[in-house]
């Protein structure tokens, strides 16, 4: 049978319209689903304590089809988000999701801030318990109370990131990238294997900035492996910095810009962390 349903919710803080359609004369049942959202102040509703006098609009629409969420092929469009604000609203265009069973099963998302992609054989319903035992594993105080079982999860990631103006947009975080970040990950169910690479060249948090981050994550039999280095400018630097670019109530030009100081200089810091540990770890064994 056909099924349709439609909300529409017109208040004081916005409007809202949901419109779905389940249809099940098919062999695979198709679910249609279109999101408009006008001006929707969610501090005035009591939703977010951020976000005071600004509002929010969206569309978003779906066409999927399948007889569970595991098994779900079809795209799902977010065709704008845009936050309203004094100023210039800050808008965000064509954010698309992209789902495909059975083949070979993959999950993408494609926007101007982000790319991801995630392949292999994996389950919605079960990944985040796999990802909860395999914490459990080698940190078991991460991951108390209810025992967590791994399910036969056989996935990769890649998430490439442009920018993350969403952060400071949406979630008012201080936080900007000067290059592209990337992020990579492996999860194996099966193997007890697990993979996550976080490579980010230059992080600027609140006036801050850290040139180089590295940081790289295994877990292999009962051990779990970490790498991390962090760099960054020295304070002298970060000084020459902000005069060249400001300048001087005397200089008629701001001064040049001194040379990135790199690694090897003396100007710049760094940090290296090398760190094992785990259930049956013997820091003996080599």
């Amino acid at each position: 049978e056909l099924y349709n349903a439609t909300i529409d919710v017109d208040g004081p803080y916005g409007r809202m319209m949901l419109r779905a359609q389940y249809d099940d004369t098919h062999l695979i049942p198709k679910y249609e689903l279109e999101v408009k959202v006008d001006s929707l102040d969610l501090h005035a509703m009591n939703l977010v304590d951020i976000h005071e006098g600004k509002s929010f609009s969206t569309h978003v629409t779906a066409s999927l089809k399948g007889h569970d969420i595991d098994q779900m092929t079809g795209k799902v469009i977010i065709d704008y988000l845009t936050k309203h604000q004094e100023g210039e609203d800050y808008v965000m265009n064509d954010i698309i999701f992209n789902s495909h069973y059975p083949d070979s099963k993959f999950l993408t998302m494609g926007s101007e801030f982000a790319d991801v992609t995630v392949r292999g054989n994996f389950a919605y319903s079960t990944l985040l318990s796999s990802l909860q035992a395999h914490l459990h594993e080698y940190l078991p105080s991460l991951c108390t109370g209810e025992n967590h079982r791994m399910g036969n999860n056989l996935c990769q990631a890649s998430v490439s990131i442009k920018n993350i103006r969403p952060l400071q947009e949406l979630l008012l975080i201080p936080v900007s990238i000067g290059q592209q970040a990337t992020i990579k990950a492996e999860l194996y169910d099966h193997n007890k294997w697990a993979s996550l690479d976080i490579e980010v060249p230059q992080l600027n948090y609140d006036g801050g900035s850290i040139t180089n981050v590295d940081l790289r994550l295994r877990t292999i039999s009962d051990t779990a492996k970490v790498y991390a280095r962090l760099a960054w400018a020295s304070s002298e630097y970060q000084r020459c910095r902000k005069e060249a670019m400001v300048g001087t109530t005397v200089d008629a030009a701001p001064k040049a810009e001194p040379k990135h100081p790199g690694f090897e200089s003396t100007t710049s810091r760094f940090a290296n962390l090398n760190l094992q540990f785990g259930r049956n770890y013997d820091p003996d064994h080599k």
